[in-house]
Protein backbone atom coordinates (compact mmCIF):
# COMPACT_ATOMS: atom_id res chain seq x y z
CA UNK A 1 0.00 0.00 0.00
CA UNK A 2 2.77 2.43 0.94
CA UNK A 3 4.74 1.63 -2.22
CA UNK A 4 1.77 2.17 -4.51
CA UNK A 5 0.54 5.31 -2.76
CA UNK A 6 3.99 6.88 -2.99
CA UNK A 7 4.36 6.18 -6.73
CA UNK A 8 2.38 8.64 -8.87
CA UNK A 9 3.04 6.46 -11.93
CA UNK A 10 1.58 3.33 -10.38
CA UNK A 11 -1.94 4.15 -11.56
CA UNK A 12 -3.34 4.03 -8.04
CA UNK A 13 -6.33 6.34 -7.74
CA UNK A 14 -8.19 7.63 -4.70
CA UNK A 15 -10.86 5.04 -5.48
CA UNK A 16 -8.31 2.21 -5.42
CA UNK A 17 -6.87 3.42 -2.13
CA UNK A 18 -10.38 3.60 -0.65
CA UNK A 19 -11.11 0.04 -1.74
CA UNK A 20 -7.96 -1.33 -0.10
CA UNK A 21 -8.59 0.59 3.12
CA UNK A 22 -12.23 -0.50 3.15
CA UNK A 23 -11.18 -4.14 2.81
CA UNK A 24 -8.85 -3.77 5.79
CA UNK A 25 -11.57 -2.05 7.80
CA UNK A 26 -14.14 -4.72 7.04
CA UNK A 27 -11.70 -7.45 8.04
CA UNK A 28 -10.97 -5.74 11.36
CA UNK A 29 -14.65 -5.17 12.09
CA UNK A 30 -15.36 -8.85 11.47
CA UNK A 31 -12.85 -10.07 14.05
CA UNK A 32 -12.86 -7.12 16.46
CA UNK A 33 -9.29 -6.06 15.69
CA UNK A 34 -8.73 -2.68 14.02
CA UNK A 35 -4.93 -2.92 14.00
CA UNK A 36 -4.85 -3.89 10.31
CA UNK A 37 -6.84 -0.91 9.03
CA UNK A 38 -4.87 1.37 11.36
CA UNK A 39 -1.58 0.09 9.97
CA UNK A 40 -2.76 0.33 6.35
CA UNK A 41 -4.02 3.88 6.88
CA UNK A 42 -0.78 4.98 8.55
CA UNK A 43 1.38 3.47 5.80
CA UNK A 44 -0.64 5.05 2.98
CA UNK A 45 -0.69 8.47 4.65
CA UNK A 46 3.03 8.39 5.36
CA UNK A 47 3.76 7.55 1.73
CA UNK A 48 1.34 10.13 0.34
CA UNK A 49 0.06 12.73 2.84
CA UNK A 50 -2.25 14.18 0.17
CA UNK A 51 -4.35 11.01 0.46
CA UNK A 52 -4.85 11.37 4.22
CA UNK A 53 -8.49 12.47 4.11
CA UNK A 54 -9.36 9.79 1.54
CA UNK A 55 -7.75 7.15 3.75
CA UNK A 56 -9.50 8.31 6.94
CA UNK A 57 -12.89 8.57 5.23
CA UNK A 58 -12.71 5.01 3.84
CA UNK A 59 -11.32 3.51 7.07
CA UNK A 60 -13.94 5.04 9.37
CA UNK A 61 -16.84 4.33 7.02
CA UNK A 62 -15.86 0.65 6.95
CA UNK A 63 -15.24 0.38 10.71
CA UNK A 64 -16.41 3.38 12.81
CA UNK A 65 -15.01 1.80 15.98
CA UNK A 66 -11.51 2.33 14.56
CA UNK A 67 -12.05 6.08 14.10
CA UNK A 68 -9.90 7.38 16.97
CA UNK A 69 -7.02 4.97 16.30
CA UNK A 70 -7.07 5.71 12.58
CA UNK A 71 -7.09 9.49 13.04
CA UNK A 72 -4.27 9.22 15.59
CA UNK A 73 -2.08 7.04 13.36
CA UNK A 74 -2.74 9.10 10.22
CA UNK A 75 -2.12 12.40 12.05
CA UNK A 76 1.18 11.01 13.28
CA UNK A 77 2.17 9.79 9.80
CA UNK A 78 1.17 12.98 7.97
CA UNK A 79 2.83 15.39 10.38
CA UNK A 80 6.05 13.41 10.43
CA UNK A 81 6.09 13.07 6.65
CA UNK A 82 5.63 16.83 6.25
CA UNK A 83 7.98 17.82 9.09
CA UNK A 84 10.82 20.15 8.24
CA UNK A 85 14.32 18.78 7.97
CA UNK A 86 17.79 20.29 8.15
CA UNK A 87 20.71 19.22 5.98
CA UNK A 88 24.41 19.65 6.74
CA UNK A 89 27.25 18.81 4.37
CA UNK A 90 30.86 18.29 5.45
CA UNK A 91 33.90 17.59 3.27
CA UNK A 92 36.92 15.61 4.41
CA UNK A 93 39.44 14.88 1.70
CA UNK A 94 37.66 13.04 -1.10
CA UNK A 95 34.65 12.19 1.10
CA UNK A 96 31.53 14.34 1.18
CA UNK A 97 29.02 13.55 3.95
CA UNK A 98 25.47 14.87 3.85
CA UNK A 99 23.50 14.50 7.09
CA UNK A 100 19.74 15.14 7.17
CA UNK A 101 17.88 15.44 10.48
CA UNK A 102 14.08 15.23 10.59
CA UNK A 103 12.55 17.72 13.01
CA UNK A 104 9.72 17.00 15.44
CA UNK A 105 6.42 18.42 14.07
CA UNK A 106 5.25 21.59 15.81
CA UNK A 107 2.27 21.54 18.18
CA UNK A 108 0.30 23.85 15.87
CA UNK A 109 0.76 21.55 12.88
CA UNK A 110 -0.25 18.46 14.86
CA UNK A 111 -3.35 20.20 16.24
CA UNK A 112 -4.45 21.52 12.84
CA UNK A 113 -4.00 18.12 11.19
CA UNK A 114 -5.85 16.32 14.00
CA UNK A 115 -8.79 18.73 13.81
CA UNK A 116 -9.06 18.42 10.02
CA UNK A 117 -8.93 14.61 10.04
CA UNK A 118 -11.29 14.38 13.04
CA UNK A 119 -13.93 16.31 11.07
CA UNK A 120 -13.54 13.92 8.14
CA UNK A 121 -13.76 10.90 10.46
CA UNK A 122 -16.86 12.16 12.26
CA UNK A 123 -18.61 12.87 8.96
CA UNK A 124 -17.70 9.40 7.67
CA UNK A 125 -19.07 7.77 10.84
CA UNK A 126 -22.33 9.70 10.54
CA UNK A 127 -22.65 8.71 6.88
CA UNK A 128 -22.96 5.05 7.93
CA UNK A 129 -25.30 5.74 10.84
CA UNK A 130 -22.69 5.59 13.61
CA UNK A 131 -22.56 7.93 16.60
CA UNK A 132 -18.82 7.36 16.97
CA UNK A 133 -16.89 10.65 17.34
CA UNK A 134 -13.22 11.56 17.43
CA UNK A 135 -11.92 14.12 19.92
CA UNK A 136 -9.26 16.14 18.08
CA UNK A 137 -7.81 17.41 21.37
CA UNK A 138 -7.18 13.87 22.64
CA UNK A 139 -5.63 12.90 19.29
CA UNK A 140 -3.36 15.95 19.40
CA UNK A 141 -2.14 15.19 22.93
CA UNK A 142 -1.53 11.51 22.09
CA UNK A 143 0.44 12.28 18.93
CA UNK A 144 2.49 15.03 20.55
CA UNK A 145 3.40 12.79 23.50
CA UNK A 146 4.50 9.93 21.23
CA UNK A 147 6.48 12.22 18.92
CA UNK A 148 8.21 13.94 21.83
CA UNK A 149 9.37 10.55 23.10
CA UNK A 150 10.49 9.36 19.67
CA UNK A 151 14.14 9.25 18.66
CA UNK A 152 14.85 11.79 15.88
CA UNK A 153 15.68 10.25 12.51
CA UNK A 154 19.16 11.11 11.24
CA UNK A 155 20.15 9.90 7.78
CA UNK A 156 23.74 10.20 6.58
CA UNK A 157 24.97 9.67 3.02
CA UNK A 158 28.69 9.59 2.28
CA UNK A 159 30.18 9.64 -1.22
CA UNK A 160 33.67 9.78 -2.66
CA UNK A 161 34.92 12.26 -5.25
CA UNK A 162 35.79 10.29 -8.42
CA UNK A 163 39.34 10.47 -9.76
CA UNK A 164 40.78 9.83 -13.19
CA UNK A 165 42.27 6.53 -12.08
CA UNK A 166 41.05 3.75 -9.88
CA UNK A 167 37.52 3.05 -8.67
CA UNK A 168 35.67 5.50 -6.41
CA UNK A 169 34.62 4.38 -2.96
CA UNK A 170 31.05 2.97 -3.14
CA UNK A 171 28.25 5.10 -1.70
CA UNK A 172 26.93 3.87 1.64
CA UNK A 173 23.79 5.01 3.42
CA UNK A 174 22.91 4.31 7.00
CA UNK A 175 20.40 5.48 9.61
CA UNK A 176 21.99 6.44 12.92
CA UNK A 177 20.21 6.72 16.26
CA UNK A 178 21.51 9.71 18.27
CA UNK A 179 22.90 9.14 21.74
CA UNK A 180 22.83 11.39 24.77
CA UNK A 181 26.10 12.95 23.58
CA UNK A 182 26.00 16.33 21.86
CA UNK A 183 27.89 14.99 18.85
CA UNK A 184 26.83 11.93 16.89
CA UNK A 185 29.75 10.15 15.29
CA UNK A 186 28.87 8.38 12.04
CA UNK A 187 31.00 5.44 11.05
CA UNK A 188 31.47 5.24 7.29
CA UNK A 189 31.53 1.61 6.04
CA UNK A 190 34.24 0.65 3.56
CA UNK A 191 31.65 -1.01 1.32
CA UNK A 192 27.93 -0.93 0.65
CA UNK A 193 25.99 -2.20 3.66
CA UNK A 194 22.38 -2.71 4.73
CA UNK A 195 21.75 -1.60 8.30
CA UNK A 196 18.91 -3.42 10.04
CA UNK A 197 17.19 -1.33 12.71
CA UNK A 198 15.34 -3.04 15.59
CA UNK A 199 12.75 -1.62 17.97
CA UNK A 200 11.16 -3.20 21.05
CA UNK A 201 7.98 -2.23 22.88
CA UNK A 202 5.99 -3.78 25.73
CA UNK A 203 2.30 -4.72 25.79
CA UNK A 204 0.71 -4.90 29.24
CA UNK A 205 -1.81 -7.74 29.32
CA UNK A 206 -4.68 -8.43 31.68
CA UNK A 207 -3.52 -9.34 35.16
CA UNK A 208 -0.45 -7.14 34.77
CA UNK A 209 1.47 -9.59 32.60
CA UNK A 210 4.01 -8.09 30.20
CA UNK A 211 4.95 -9.18 26.69
CA UNK A 212 7.91 -7.67 24.82
CA UNK A 213 7.66 -7.42 21.02
CA UNK A 214 10.71 -6.84 18.81
CA UNK A 215 10.38 -5.88 15.13
CA UNK A 216 12.82 -4.68 12.48
CA UNK A 217 12.71 -2.59 9.33
CA UNK A 218 13.94 -5.25 6.89
CA UNK A 219 11.31 -8.03 6.85
CA UNK A 220 8.24 -9.42 8.57
CA UNK A 221 10.10 -11.20 11.39
CA UNK A 222 8.57 -10.62 14.82
CA UNK A 223 9.84 -11.85 18.19
CA UNK A 224 7.27 -12.06 21.01
CA UNK A 225 8.26 -13.11 24.53
CA UNK A 226 6.89 -12.87 28.05
CA UNK A 227 8.97 -10.55 30.28
CA UNK A 228 8.97 -9.42 33.90
CA UNK A 229 9.85 -5.75 33.32
CA UNK A 230 8.95 -3.14 30.71
CA UNK A 231 11.26 -3.09 27.69
CA UNK A 232 11.08 -0.07 25.41
CA UNK A 233 7.88 1.97 25.13
CA UNK A 234 4.80 0.50 26.83
CA UNK A 235 1.46 0.48 25.05
CA UNK A 236 -1.64 1.88 26.71
CA UNK A 237 -3.91 -0.86 25.38
CA UNK A 238 -4.69 -4.12 27.16
CA UNK A 239 -4.99 -7.62 25.73
CA UNK A 240 -5.21 -11.18 26.98
CA UNK A 241 -4.46 -14.66 25.77
CA UNK A 242 -7.73 -15.01 23.88
CA UNK A 243 -8.42 -11.54 22.51
CA UNK A 244 -5.63 -9.11 21.70
CA UNK A 245 -6.00 -5.35 21.19
CA UNK A 246 -2.92 -3.14 21.21
CA UNK A 247 -1.47 -0.03 19.59
CA UNK A 248 2.10 0.11 18.35
CA UNK A 249 3.78 3.21 19.86
CA UNK A 250 4.64 5.94 17.38
CA UNK A 251 8.22 5.88 18.63
CA UNK A 252 8.51 2.33 17.27
CA UNK A 253 7.08 3.12 13.83
CA UNK A 254 9.38 6.14 13.66
CA UNK A 255 12.36 3.80 13.92
CA UNK A 256 11.24 0.79 11.85
CA UNK A 257 8.36 2.23 9.78
CA UNK A 258 4.71 1.22 9.77
CA UNK A 259 4.17 -2.43 10.67
CA UNK A 260 2.76 -4.76 8.04
CA UNK A 261 -0.44 -6.75 8.33
CA UNK A 262 1.69 -9.91 8.63
CA UNK A 263 3.56 -8.42 11.57
CA UNK A 264 0.35 -7.48 13.39
CA UNK A 265 -1.00 -10.99 12.82
CA UNK A 266 2.28 -12.48 14.05
CA UNK A 267 2.26 -10.35 17.21
CA UNK A 268 -1.33 -11.32 18.02
CA UNK A 269 -0.52 -15.00 17.44
CA UNK A 270 2.61 -14.70 19.54
CA UNK A 271 0.73 -13.21 22.50
CA UNK A 272 -1.89 -15.95 22.43
CA UNK A 273 0.75 -18.66 22.21
CA UNK A 274 3.69 -17.25 24.19
CA UNK A 275 2.10 -17.08 27.59
CA UNK A 276 3.03 -18.21 30.11
CA UNK A 277 6.52 -18.37 28.69
CA UNK A 278 7.77 -19.93 25.42
CA UNK A 279 9.48 -17.62 22.94
CA UNK A 280 7.72 -17.23 19.59
CA UNK A 281 9.81 -16.46 16.52
CA UNK A 282 7.90 -15.65 13.34
CA UNK A 283 10.01 -15.49 10.17
CA UNK A 284 7.64 -14.22 7.48
CA UNK A 285 4.33 -16.02 7.91
CA UNK A 286 5.65 -19.23 9.50
CA UNK A 287 5.09 -19.50 13.24
CA UNK A 288 7.65 -21.55 15.18
CA UNK A 289 6.97 -22.27 18.87
CA UNK A 290 9.86 -23.14 21.21
CA UNK A 291 9.53 -25.02 23.45
CA UNK A 292 6.72 -26.91 21.78
CA UNK A 293 3.33 -26.61 23.44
Amino acid sequence: MATLAADPTSGVTAETVSQVVTTAGNAGKANGDNSVVTAVAAAAAAANPDMAETVVRAAVASDPSAASDVVTSVTNSVTQANAASTTETTVSGSLTTTTTTKATPTAAVVAATAQSLARVANAAAQSVGSTQTVDATVVTETVQTSQAAAIPVITSTTSATPTTTGTPTPTATETVEPTSEDVVEIEVPSENTIVTVFATFTIRLSGGRLVAVTVNDQNNTVNVRAVTSVQGTQTAEVGDGGSTSFTVPASVTTVVGALTAEQFTAIAAGIRTALPGPIITVPGNAIIVSPSS
